[in-house]
């Protein structure tokens, strides 16, 4: 055909991209000519193809439908008298050494008419994209797993997150903790916010939610007073920001609540001790971020709660992290990043503690649970920075662990706020003592006196009045043994005993001092465990003299040892008058006391069970209690038996 030889037909077919012409001849479809960037495409530069059948110069693997696809689509060319293009499709050709490969291509075939109007040629133009297609699967899949990873994290950030779609405002995301606070669970994703989200809470923030969304300007508010459905009164700091992706309206809003009640509490407290002692308080993260489905949307959310992230590789001890984590170590923004690089950052005190916890937390034995506060000292900026790490380690179907990641948040302020607390509490503390034992030594001196003259009336007043000094000494020591666990001046002082004798010491101590209840102590064995002899001891007078005070006169309190899964475990049984389940999970809280009509008359300050449980904590043991109103409480804990402390 006299076209082809047409200089601007050559110059446009002799291009760098593959191009052959074919006759119209069904089924042969002979090759009449084609060009160098065809042959390098298709691994023939030293085989001649003209006058070829191009569906047999290059035979089809059976393993696809290649060869068929082919047909098709040149049928279809000269059937339509139109251009034909074909979607990627899979066709096998031979690569240099012979050996038949699959390849990714993509074809345009544009039928060539001769004077007559009937079809004679095809020109077929086609690339191969094999390489170009497995660059974009490896990267799609990099993204994947990416987006898991930030899915990972954002499930464990101690704040609760929900994204709301639409002007419908559609649930599409939520996170434990919000749920948590909606008292919902997640068939609620899907559905409209305002429809499905009715508590005292979302009364608060439901029209400005909607205002955001109307106008796309953010809302903060640092603290919202909220009662559960339970009728507990709780505090939250609330951040709902619009997602505009570029645009003018927002299309989305992201809603970041922080439960504050702890600090709030502390606040509160703080003011009844001393009203110049209440501007403590935690620091209200300013969040004006988004979280959507996809990996920057995450990190975004991310950086705006001003949350610092890890990922550790057990294996080669090296850790990914976002960039606030690495801003507040003072790392390089290497992709990966040895662990003890950042362990040398935290300061000498809480370093061997930290490594210590991560090793346990790699150990499935113990759970994976990570959660640990400590002090970071960046070299670059010298101010102490206190950090709470928490995170959950990922084992294997063998029970090893794969991996490890969580979250980082800065605790400073809130850390400082409570030194000074606990400092106050300290001094009226030491104040009060010097008077009280003064004044207990003038009783005693009138005691003698009374006993001297058989004044039977001062005698029974000076025992009431030396009673009432034991229980405000008591009170004081209490709150002194607080401040001085919290400024971690309570020294565990560990060596290896029976914990048996211990509790036959306890048992001559109950029967000889308790008169009102029956004491029953089973029958021990001889159970060694490496802990504090006298805070054990402490721990264990605490319960049972918990017992006697909630249960009845005459009722029976039955103290139990035994071991189990390499653990020492106690328990303190009382017929008292149990405790509900909304109080079980602050019963260990510090200050915390159950209210009802029953308390009134029972004295206290919500010490005890905490100075118990922190104890317990520094011996590597576990605190709990099962209970049921009405029907009494038992009291646990554990130690680890021979476990050295650190």
């Amino acid at each position: 055909m006299k076209a082809f030889n047409d200089p601007f037909f050559v110059a446009l077919f002799n291009t760098v991209v593959p191009r052959i012409i074919v006759k119209a001849n069904i089924p042969d479809f002979t090759i009449v000519k084609y060009n160098q960037a065809f042959t390098l495409a298709t691994n023939t530069q030293f085989r001649d193809l003209h006058g070829k059948n191009v569906l047999h110069a290059f035979p089809s693997n059976e393993v696809n439908d290649g060869l068929h696809v082919l047909t098709e689509a040149f049928q279809k060319a000269i059937e339509i008298k139109e251009p034909v293009s074909r979607p990627p499709f899979s066709y096998d050709i031979a690569d240099a050494n012979g050996n038949m490969t699959t390849q990714w291509w993509q074809m345009e075939i544009a039928p060539i008419a001769g004077q007559e109007g009937t079809v004679e040629y095809l020109l077929i133009t086609t690339n191969n994209i094999t390489e170009k297609r497995a660059t974009v699967s490896e990267r799609t899949s990099m993204l994947l797993k990416s987006e898991a990873r930030l899915r990972s994290i954002f499930e464990q950030a101690p704040l609760a997150f929900c994204i709301l779609t639409g002007e419908e405002l559609i649930i599409e995301l939520a996170n434990d903790h919000m749920l948590k606070i909606w008292g919902k669970r997640e068939e609620v994703i899907g559905l409209p916010y305002l429809l499905v989200i009715e508590d005292s809470l979302t009364a608060e923030y439901k029209k400005v939610t909607k205002e955001v969304f109307k106008t796309g300007k953010p809302y903060v508010n640092h603290e919202i007073k909220a009662t559960t459905a339970n009728g507990k009164e709780t505090y939250f700091s609330f951040s709902a920001q619009p997602i505009t992706h570029g645009q003018d309206t927002a299309a989305s809003i992201l809603i970041i609540i922080d439960d504050i009640t702890d600090a709030v509490l502390v606040r509160k407290e703080n003011e009844q001790v001393n009203e110049q002692l209440v501007k403590g308080s935690e620091a209200i993260l300013e969040l004006n971020s988004s979280l959507v489905k996809s990996r920057g949307d995450l990190l975004f959310a991310l950086d705006a709660a001003g949350l610092g992230t890890f990922d550790l590789d057990p294996v080669t001890l090296t850790f990914t992290g976002n960039d606030q984590l690495k801003r507040w170590f003072g790392l390089d923004r290497n992709e990966k990043i040895e662990l003890s690089i950042a362990t040398d950052v935290i300061i000498e005190e809480d370093r061997q503690r930290v490594i210590d916890t991560i090793a346990r937390t790699l150990d499935v034995r113990y759970g994976g649970t990570y959660d640990i506060d400590y002090t970071i000292l960046n070299p670059e900026n010298p101010v102490p920075r206190v950090v709470r790490a928490k995170g959950k380690a990922l084992f294997d179907a063998k029970g090893k662990a794969i991996r490890l990641s969580g979250t980082l948040q800065d605790i400073t302020e809130q850390k400082r706020d409570e030194v000074r607390k606990n400092d106050f509490i300290g001094m009226v503390s030491h104040e009060l003592k010097t008077p009280l034992t003064s004044l207990k030594a003038y009783i005693q001196l009138l005691q003698v006196k009374a006993n001297k003259s058989a004044d039977d009336f001062a005698i029974t007043s000076l025992n009431k009045a030396n009673t009432q000094i034991i229980k405000m000494t008591s009170m004081i020591n209490s709150f002194l043994n607080v401040s001085r666990l919290e400024s971690s001046q309570i020294h565990i002082d560990s060596r290896e005993f029976d914990l048996s004798k211990l509790i036959a010491e306890a048992e001559d101590d109950a029967l000889n001092t308790i008169t009102t209840h029956q004491i029953v102590f089973e029958k021990l064995k001889p159970t060694p465990v490496n802990a504090d002899y006298d805070k054990i001891g402490q721990v264990i007078n605490n319960l049972i003299s918990n017992a006697v005070k909630y249960s009845p006169s005459g009722s029976t309190i039955t103290v139990a040892s035994n071991t189990m899964d390499g653990m020492a475990q106690l328990s303190v049984k009382d017929e008292g008058m149990g405790i509900s389940e909304k109080d079980i999970a602050r019963l260990f809280d510090r200050y915390y006391r159950v209210e009802g009509d029953q308390m009134r008359s029972i004295s206290g300050f919500g010490i005890g069970l905490y100075l118990c449980s922190e104890i317990i904590q520094r011996h590597q043991g576990k605190i709990w209690v099962e209970s049921e109103l009405g029907k009494g409480s038992v009291f646990y804990f554990s130690l680890p038996i021979h476990l050295t402390l650190t």
